[in-house]
C-alpha cells in the first residue's frame, strides 16, 4: 500500500513538472525566435517562416483529431525535412540576407491551431510557407482542412507525402479522362484550385530550389520528382528534433532511414511505386555520424524506417560500423528493423544485426494461404519456410513482430480464425493485424479505380485498421470487420500472452512483456491500432471535422467526462488482465513454487484457506529460518500465481451488493481480498516500472 502511494505521487509529480516545464521552455523558445527575427528585420534581412506540420487524422466515431498526450515514435518525415532545412540555414545557401525561422508541429502529439500559428508568423514582416509533410491517405482529409484554413488566412501552403506522390505517379496529369478523374475524386484538384502547391517525390536535393522559388514569388503549383528519386549518399541524415522530443513516451527513442525503395512489387504496397524498386542507401559514414550526434542528445533506441534493411547494399558495412562503435566508443544502441521473409538466408545478416543492436524485426508475412500471397504478388513469401525463418530469428535473440493482413481475396471468417491459430503456433513475439485496403498509389487501387469498383469516398477511412473500404468476394463487410477484431482478441488473449511469455528467454522477459503491455493497452483503452496509438487521448473542441456538430463548452465537458470515465474503467480492466499475465509467468523462487503446489494440492486453489502453520512447516522442511508472522502473511498473499479467486469474489460481491447486501462490503473476507488485491497490484506496478525498460 505504501509503495503504491509513493508510485502514484511520483507519477503525478512527473506529469505536472513535465507539462509546466516544457510549456515554459516553449514560450522561451518562441521569444527567442521573435527576438532574432526582430534583429534580422532591423539589419535589413528577409524573414522566412517555415512551418513544418505532420498532420494527424480524424477519428471515425466522433470526428475529433487524433491527438495524444504522449506518442511512441516521432515522425521520420519531419526529421528528414528539418535536417534538409537546417543544412540550407547553417550553410547560408539562401544567402546572408535571409533569416530562416522554423516551427515544427507533430499533430499526433500536439494541437495545431492555424490562427495561433498565423499570429506568431505575422508578428514581424516576413514570408511564411506551411509544409504539410508525409501526408498519408487517411490523413489527407485533415491535412486538406488545415491547408484550406491557412490559405483563407493568406498563407502559402505546400503538401507532400504518399497520398500526393502515389496519385501523381499512378495517374499522371497527361489529359486523359481517367487520370483527371482520379486527380479530382482523390482530392488533389480541390487543393490546387485553392492555391495549395503539391510536392510529389523526395525532398533531398530539391529543398533549396523550392525555397528559392518561394522567396522569388514563383512557387509552382506542382513539384513532381516521383520519377526521379535522388541519391542519398551525400544527403543529410535525419536527426532527432530536440524541440518535440519530450512529447514522446520515451525521449531516448528516434527514427532513422538507412535506405529507401524495395525490390519487390507487392500489389497492395505504395512504397516501391513511390520510392522505386532500386534501393538507394545513405552513406555509412554519414549514418554513423548521425548516430554519434544523436547519442550526445541521449538517443539510445531507433526504429529503422527503411522498408527493407536486408536489401540495403551497405547493410554489412553499416552493422560492422555499429559493432565497432560499441567496442571502441561505448556507443550501444538498440533498433527495430523491417525485413523480408528471406533475410535469414543472407549469410551473417541476422548474426551481425544482433551484434549491432537489433532487438526486434518487423516482418510482413501477410498471410498463411499461398493463394492469397500469389494474388497480391507476394512471391517472395513461402509459407513452408516460415517456421525455419522464425527459428533463425530466435537463435540470434531477435524478437519477431509479424504483419498479417485480413481480407485478402481468399479469406473467409473461418479461414481467418484458422490462420490466426496457425500463426500462434509459429510463436511470434508480437503480431500486428491489418485490414487489406487499396491505398492510392498502390497497384491494386489503380486496378480497382480504373475498373470502376465501388470504394468508400471518405479518404479518412483508408488507414488499414478502421474498417473495410471495399466489398469482399467471400465476406460481408460486417463479417470482415468481425474477423479482424476476433484476430486481435485471439492473439492477445490472456492465455496466448501467457504462452508467449512462458516460451520467452528470461533475459528477454521484460522486453516482450512491455510490448504486450503496449499492444493490449492500445487495443483496450484508446481502441486504436497499437502501431499508431499514443498515451492518453487529448481532444480539442476547436479541431473537429466539419461534418460533425460543433460542441459548446458544456457539451464538450460532458462528452469528455463520459469518455474519461470509460477510459478509467477500461484501464482498470486492462491492468487486471496484465496482472494476471504477470502472476502466471513471473519468475518464482523455489519456496514460492512449492507454496503454489501446496495450495493447488491441499486447498484446491483456494488461497484464503492456506494456514501460516503450513508455511512455517514448509520453511522448516527446507532447513530455512522461519520468517516473522507478518512476512509469512505477506507471502501468503504475494506467492500466488493467479488472482482468479479474487476476481470471482469481486464478481459475486458486486451481484450481492446490487441486491441490497451492502454489509458484505465490510466483511472480513472482503477485507482480506481487498488487501490481497492491493498488495498484488503494488508488487506488479513496482516490478513493471523497475524492470529494464523496453527496447
Amino acid at each position: 500500500m505504501k509503495n503504491a502511494a509513493r508510485l502514484f505521487f511520483a507519477m503525478l509529480k512527473f506529469l505536472l513538472w513535465s507539462s509546466w516545464s516544457h510549456a515554459v521552455i516553449a514560450v522561451l523558445r518562441e521569444l527567442a525566435r521573435q527576438t532574432t527575427s526582430f534583429w534580422a528585420v532591423l539589419s535589413g534581412k528577409k524573414v522566412l517562416n517555415l512551418v513544418l506540420i505532420k498532420p494527424s487524422k480524424y477519428d471515425d466515431e466522433n470526428g475529433f483529431v487524433w491527438q495524444d498526450f504522449r506518442g511512441v515514435y516521432p515522425s521520420n518525415t519531419l526529421a528528414t525535412l528539418y535536417s534538409l532545412i537546417q543544412d540550407v540555414r547553417q550553410n547560408l545557401r539562401l544567402g546572408i540576407k535571409v533569416h530562416i525561422v522554423v516551427r515544427i508541429y507533430d499533430e499526433a502529439v500536439e494541437a495545431v491551431l492555424p490562427s495561433r500559428i498565423a499570429f506568431l508568423c505575422r508578428t514581424l514582416p516576413g514570408r511564411t510557407l506551411v509544409m504539410l509533410a508525409g501526408v498519408q491517405t487517411s490523413q489527407f482529409v485533415r491535412a486538406s482542412d488545415l491547408a484550406l484554413e491557412f490559405r483563407k488566412r493568406g498563407i502559402s501552403v505546400i503538401m507532400g507525402g504518399y497520398h500526393v506522390s502515389g496519385i501523381l505517379k499512378q495517374f499522371p496529369q497527361d489529359g486523359s479522362a481517367d487520370n483527371m478523374r482520379a486527380y479530382k475524386e482523390l482530392g488533389l484538384k480541390a487543393l490546387t484550385d485553392n492555391g495549395v502547391a503539391l510536392f510529389a517525390g523526395e525532398a533531398e536535393g530539391r529543398m533549396l530550389g523550392l525555397l528559392q522559388d518561394f522567396l522569388s514569388g514563383g512557387l509552382k503549383p506542382t513539384y513532381n520528382y516521383v520519377d526521379d528519386p535522388p541519391s542519398l549518399l551525400e544527403e543529410p541524415v535525419p536527426m532527432s528534433i530536440a524541440e518535440i522530443k519530450h512529447r514522446f513516451v520515451y525521449p531516448n527513442t528516434s527514427t532513422i532511414d538507412a535506405c529507401r525503395g524495395c525490390p519487390f512489387n507487392c500489389q497492395y504496397c505504395t512504397i516501391w511505386v513511390v520510392q522505386g524498386r532500386v534501393i538507394r542507401a545513405r552513406g555509412v559514414q554519414g549514418f554513423a555520424d548521425a548516430i554519434r550526434a544523436n547519442w550526445r542528445l541521449g538517443i539510445r533506441v531507433y526504429f529503422l524506417t527503411s522498408d527493407n534493411t536486408a536489401r540495403d547494399p551497405f547493410w554489412e558495412e553499416r552493422f560492422d560500423t555499429l559493432i565497432a562503435m560499441q567496442k571502441e566508443e561505448r556507443i550501444h544502441i538498440h533498433f527495430l528493423m523491417q525485413v523480408d521473409t528471406q533475410c535469414h538466408k543472407i549469410p551473417q545478416f541476422l548474426e551481425k544485426a544482433a551484434l549491432a543492436g537489433c532487438s526486434m524485426a518487423f516482418i510482413g508475412i501477410e498471410s498463411l494461404n499461398p493463394l492469397n500471397l500469389s494474388a497480391v504478388g507476394k512471391g517472395q513469401n513461402h509459407v513452408e519456410q516460415f517456421r525455419e525463418m522464425m527459428s533463425a530469428f530466435k537463435k540470434h535473440g531477435i524478437a519477431t513482430h509479424l504483419a498479417f493482413m485480413i481480407g485478402l481475396p481468399h479469406d473467409t471468417p473461418e479461414s481467418v480464425h484458422k490462420d490466426v491459430l496457425q500463426l500462434m503456433e509459429l510463436e511470434p513475439d508480437t503480431v500486428s493485424f491489418f485490414i487489406a485496403t487499396p491505398l492510392p498509389g498502390a497497384m491494386d487501387h489503380k486496378r480497382l479505380f480504373l475498373a470502376g469498383v465501388p470504394m468508400d469516398s471518405d479518404l479518412n477511412s483508408f488507414d488499414s485498421f478502421s474498417h473495410p473500404v471495399i466489398d469482399h468476394p467471400l465476406m460481408t463487410r460486417e463479417e470482415w470487420l468481425s474477423a479482424y477484431r476476433s484476430a486481435w482478441e485471439t492473439f492477445y488473449s490472456t492465455e496466448n500472452m501467457v504462452r508467449i511469455l512462458k516460451h520467452t528467454e528470461r533475459q528477454d522477459y521484460w522486453k516482450i512483456f512491455w510490448n504486450l503491455v503496449w499492444y493490449k493497452y492500445a487495443l483496450m483503452v484508446p481502441k486504436r491500432h497499437p502501431m499508431v496509438a499514443g498515451f492518453a487521448r487529448v481532444r480539442s473542441r476547436h479541431s473537429r471535422r466539419s461534418s460533425f456538430p460543433q460542441l459548446n463548452l458544456f457539451q464538450f465537458w460532458v462528452y469528455n467526462t463520459r469518455e474519461n470515465i470509460r477510459l478509467a474503467r477500461e484501464t482498470a480492466r486492462f491492468l487486471r488482465i496484465m496482472l494476471e499475465v504477470w502472476l502466471q509467468t513471473r519468475e518464482q523462487g523455489k519456496i514460492e513454487e512449492e507454496v503454489i503446489q501446496l495450495v493447488e494440492k491441499k486447498h484446491a486453489g483456494h488461497w484464503p484457506n492456506l494456514k501460516l502453520s503450513e508455511l512455517r512447516s514448509l520453511y522448516k522442511s527446507h532447513g530455512h529460518k522461519v520468517p516473522s508472522g507478518l512476512r509469512l502473511a505477506n507471502m501468503r498473499t504475494s506467492a500466488r500465481n493467479t488472482r482468479v479467486d479474487i476476481e470471482e469474489h469481486w464478481r459475486i460481491l458486486k451481484h450481492r451488493v446490487a441486491h441490497g447486501r451492502i454489509w458484505l462490503l465490510f466483511s472480513a473476507r472482503t477485507i482480506r481480498f481487498a488487501h490481497a488485491d492491493l498488495a498484488l497490484f503494488s508488487a506488479f506496478l513496482k516490478d513493471l516500472l523497475h524492470a529494464k525498460k523496453p527496447r
